[in-house]
């Protein structure tokens, strides 16, 4: 088998109810099958701790708004469990070739495309998971080496900072944005990542996007940049 469970300091999430599970196939990073959030945000118990791991890393150079919208976006990606995958193909084959035969934080074995806290998709031509794999140098083809790499926290913390850097030049060292409060740049920043990085069901504008500015503007409220 290819998997091997990874260690974590974060919890693995609840398994979801079938009835909320999702199709995501045709989304670039796509989410897990976990419940769309329609209500109040609710910061999961481990957001904190992630947010610290986040500034020990190199992701640690970017301001504490811009890393509080990452950590909304990766909680709604994968309730922050590093090693989770989703994206799940039937088969191997088609749109789904480089799909790597895993086990997700819900304890689901299959054959999935995306992997980590921003579920980077390698089986899209465009999706991050394969700039993952370039960036590390690694064949899309030895998955049991690109799981290994894409689902260690470390790698997945490099990877986004030389990714957002290359996207949101403009973001990444800002702590508030003109004419907005903290919380409102953190939930613009939420947003732009939703729309311009997820690209995941409902990040163009619809629930998602909504739900992710509204989960990093709570998180600021309540102090988890403060990690």
């Amino acid at each position: 088998q290819i998997i091997s469970v990874v260690d974590s300091a974060f919890s693995a999430p609840p398994p979801s109810p079938e009835g909320t599970r999702v199709n995501r196939n045709s989304f670039e990073n796509a989410l897990v099958s976990y419940p769309v959030s329609t209500g109040p945000p609710v910061i999961s118990a481990d957001a904190k701790a992630f947010v610290s791991e986040m500034k020990a890393s190199p992701l640690g150079e970017f301001s504490t708004t811009f890393l509080t919208a990452l950590a909304a976006n990766a909680q709604h990606e994968s309730n922050l469990c590093p090693y989770n995958a989703g994206d799940r193909r039937d088969s191997v084959g088609g749109n789904g070739e480089y799909a790597i035969n895993a086990v997700s934080c819900t304890d689901a074995r299959g054959d999935y495309c995306s992997f980590g806290y921003w579920q980077l998709n390698v089986c899209s031509s465009t999706g991050a998971g394969q700039r993952f794999a370039e960036y590390y140098k690694i064949e899309l083809t030895d998955k049991a080496t690109l799981y290994k790499a894409i689902v260690d926290p470390a790698k997945q913390f490099e990877f986004m900072s030389v990714e957002m850097s290359k996207m949101f030049p403009e973001l990444v060292y800002k702590e508030q944005m003109p004419g907005m409060s903290v919380g409102e740049s953190a939930r613009h920043m939420a947003q732009k990542i939703a729309s311009e990085f997820e690209r995941c069901s409902g990040c163009a504008g619809g629930h998602e996007y909504i739900a992710r500015g509204n989960l990093a503007a709570e998180m600021i409220k309540n102090g988890t940049h403060y990690a």
